[in-house]
């Protein structure tokens, strides 16, 4: 009895690893299909932009709704941006093609979308596209991570075991990270602290919220908590590197000092 119910459990066990692959297939199957639905425009659209640009040379009817009023024309006057932008579409094209074929390295294309989307995201916060232009960089950026994510069950696992040993200890380094940075900036407000000259230096929102903070009168303590937050959210990217940074920290001395703790 005891060989039979091996025998049981051994095939049992086969039959779920072959649907678990086959699901894993069917899923990412599917994602395939989406990742070539949203790269096909590209196909299109590089060819029609780089015949633009290399004999027409004159801005479209829907430039206006893409890019601002300065970049509709300054393209026209500089060849050094026409050869950029032919070199960027003949890319972004053979990129597609190749995506769109199955021919192409999937890592190396994930790369390539990963650069151009974070590069139109931070284009449309340096006003220089508009908000097409971003969501384009969004669905690009969607795409580097499916191209990237060859295994997405492992993945899965990987994301939830992480969240599993980091997860508490993010959360509550976050937050201390998050209201001492408010604190912190509503204090240097109070003391009449010359801020707007420090978070210029923020990347991609410094310069508005300088701008923005030199109109405004920080002498009241509502005003000056809304600014303290709003200062908080332009530095969050230099905060998420002090979150990880503490957040591993603390997960590795915490272990060490429950040992410790059990042995007293």
């Amino acid at each position: 009895s005891i060989q039979a119910q091996r025998t049981y459990l051994f095939f049992r066990l086969a039959r779920n690893n072959k649907g678990l692959k086959a699901r894993k297939e069917s899923t990412m199957s599917r994602i395939e299909m989406v990742v070539r639905l949203l790269t096909a425009p590209w196909i299109l659209l590089g060819p029609m932009n780089i015949f633009k640009v290399a004999f027409i040379n004159r801005g479209s009817p829907i430039a206006q709704y893409i890019v601002v009023e300065p970049a509709e024309t300054c393209q026209a006057a500089c060849k050094i941006a026409r050869m950029w932008a032919i070199l960027f579409w003949g890319l972004q094209t053979i990129v597609s093609i190749g995506i769109y074929k199955k021919n192409f390295d999937r890592s190396i294309a994930a790369s390539a979308k990963l650069i151009v989307g974070s590069i139109l995201i931070i284009a449309y916060f340096e006003n220089v596209v508009k908000i097409p232009v971003a969501i384009a960089g969004c669905i690009e950026l969607c795409c580097a991570l499916f191209l990237g994510a060859q295994n997405l069950f492992y993945l899965f696992q990987t994301a939830k075991s992480i969240l599993r040993k980091y997860g508490p200890i993010a959360f509550f380094v976050h937050w201390i990270c998050y209201f001492a940075t408010i604190a912190t900036f509503y204090t240097l407000l109070g003391q009449q602290i010359d801020v707007a000259s420090y978070i210029i230096r923020v990347p991609i929102l410094g310069n508005k919220m300088a701008s923005t903070l030199a109109h405004l009168d920080t002498s009241q303590g509502l005003a000056r908590l809304s600014v303290a937050w709003s200062l908080a959210f332009a530095t969050a990217p230099l905060r998420l590197i002090t979150d990880v940074l503490f957040t591993l920290l603390l997960a590795y001395f915490l272990p060490k000092s429950k040992i410790k703790l059990s042995k007293s």
